[in-house]
């Protein structure tokens, strides 16, 4: 399924399995006040956001399955949470190609629980 956004809003629970993310100008994940989504695998992230995934007001993300991104896209910042909300990444590869506006290069990086990234990856805000 191609689309530009998930959202799960008030005590939601969405499964997202085989997605393709679409060029947003907001968020492509977000969950807000007591909801959580889970990404299940087969996520392609072929546009740019403002924002790749976004946690706030008690909701969760749980993106523990891998994610390609196969063409240079731009994010403000990959995830954000706020408001008593976590996003969980556990042992995840984000593979691709990151567009900083600077370069454009291929890259393998290991995702870190919730710590700031540097080069071309956008930071967690």
């Amino acid at each position: 399924m191609s689309t530009p956004s998930v959202t799960a809003r008030q005590h939601v629970v969405a499964d997202v399995y085989r997605v393709h993310f679409l060029e947003t100008s907001g968020y492509h994940a977000n969950a807000q006040i007591s909801s959580q989504i889970n990404y299940m695998g087969g996520i392609v992230i072929m546009g740019g956001a403002t924002t790749h995934m976004s946690a706030s007001r008690n909701s969760f993300i749980s993106a523990t399955a891998d994610i390609s991104i196969p063409d240079p896209v731009s994010f403000g910042c990959f995830a954000s949470a706020a408001y008593n909300s976590n996003i969980l990444f556990g042992d995840v590869n984000v593979t691709g190609v990151f567009d900083s506006g600077a370069r454009k290069r291929k890259a393998l990086l290991p995702v870190p629980t919730l710590t700031r990234l540097s080069g071309d990856v956008p930071p967690f805000c």
